[in-house]
């Protein structure tokens, strides 16, 4: 990495962390470096890339589209309405109005501001340690800790802790019972918690909590929609219908930034004198171009995309649990949504940098290392990086 480069970044732009590569260019699953090395990207971006970068249909059906160069949010822009069409087409249950987010924070926050319109009530509850964005709204549903470091959060904000059983569900009723809690909010599957895959009847059983007072169960769907988990949408994978459902990441593919926020009609007639969420660059015109390419090449390669990503997880989880790691691993997996609990954080961080070293770019929670390959990865470039992750133990 060109070190001059690298000490400008570090004085003049704020981040978190230190940069470990100078991205230059991607193609599919791999990113190329400043001086033309390549690194397997097992992370798509953090669930962003889900279809491969510079994929070429989707890039070629953006190219198509024209469209200007802005529009403010009180005109009328076709474009919007065929995103919002296929939204509610492709979303489950009885979702059908959606609004403008210029990304995941503000789709979360649009979400919660939704919640406590519709229903009258202040306090919402979520899940310990999640992560749902970096407004101060969404701050405040996130992990507890943030109230150290933010002293002005959002009251009202109640977290459920792990593990999601009989005790957490008395837990969650005994916070719904007093009919102040707005909405219950998760990640059906959470990538920012590892890959944490909840039981069915622990959903089935909240989303039921939910309906019996009145509080609205929200999908936040950024990260782990769009394919990442085997369906469409994860919450897919059991018997609920969620109120609202949040999406950004992958609903672009990384073209562009946009988030969206998709409620039922009877939410959104009730709210509609009442909410009012003015996004300027909210589905600025390239991004709606971008999420309209990206939402027709899923259905048209639904089939194929599926089939790939059931053989890829299977793949990833039987390589991984036969691998020799130091303390043993526990593997989860819900598609190509991956986890590989190592049980020590400094060994998972270890690996982690061997397999960066060596040309394969994967991330760590806590003790374990988190896999996100791409959706369409084939099964040559799934076998390079195993076999350089197991080189690395």
């Amino acid at each position: 990495m060109n070190t001059k480069t690298k000490n400008r970044d570090r004085k003049f732009f704020g981040r978190d962390g230190s940069p470990e590569l100078e991205l230059q260019r991607e193609r599919g699953s791999y990113l190329y470096d400043e001086e033309g090395r390549k690194y397997l990207d097992f992370t798509s971006g953090w669930c962003v890339g889900n279809f491969g970068w510079a994929n070429e249909e989707i890039e070629d059906m953006i190219a198509r589209m024209r469209h200007p160069t802005y529009v403010k949010p009180d005109l009328l822009y076709k474009p919007w309405t065929e995103l919002a069409e296929l939204l509610a087409e492709i979303t489950p249950g009885r979702l059908q109005k959606s609004y403008r987010a210029t990304g995941g924070s503000e789709a979360v926050e649009a979400a919660m501001q939704i919640a406590m319109i519709y229903t009258d009530r202040p306090g919402f509850l979520s899940l310990e340690d999640s992560y749902h964005g970096n407004t101060l709204g969404t701050l405040s549903i996130g992990a507890s800790s943030n109230r150290k470091a933010y002293r002005n959060l959002l009251p009202h904000c109640h977290k459920l802790s792990l593990p999601l059983d009989e005790k957490a569900l008395r837990r969650a009723e005994l916070r719904l019972r007093s009919r102040n809690i707005a909405a219950f909010i998760m990640e059906p599957i959470s990538c920012n918690l590892g890959v944490m895959v909840p039981d069915a009847e622990f959903m089935e059983a909240m989303h039921g909590l939910c309906r019996k007072y009145g509080t609205l169960f929200v999908a936040d769907e950024v990260a782990c929609g769009f394919g990442r988990t085997g369906k469409l949408f994860a919450s897919e994978h059991f018997d609920v219908e969620p109120d609202i459902l949040c999406m950004g990441k992958a609903i672009t593919g990384g073209y562009a930034s946009l988030g969206a926020t998709i409620t039922t009609e009877e939410i959104a007639e009730k709210i509609e004198d009442q909410f009012s969420f003015y996004s300027t660059y909210g589905w600025h015109p390239h991004g709606t171009a971008a999420a309209i390419a990206n939402i027709r090449y899923w259905l048209r390669h639904e089939d194929e995309l599926l089939d790939n990503i059931a053989g890829m997880s299977r793949l990833f989880t039987d390589r991984i649990s036969r691998m020799r790691f130091k303390y043993g691993v526990t593997v989860c997996a819900a598609g190509l949504a991956i986890s590989a609990d190592l049980l020590d954080p400094d060994y998972a961080g270890e690996v982690r940098e061997k397999c960066f070293d060596e040309g394969l770019i994967l991330d760590t929670n806590d003790s374990k290392l988190v896999l996100f390959p791409a959706l369409n990865i084939s099964e040559r470039e799934a076998g390079k990086g195993l076999e350089i992750l197991e080189d690395c133990l």
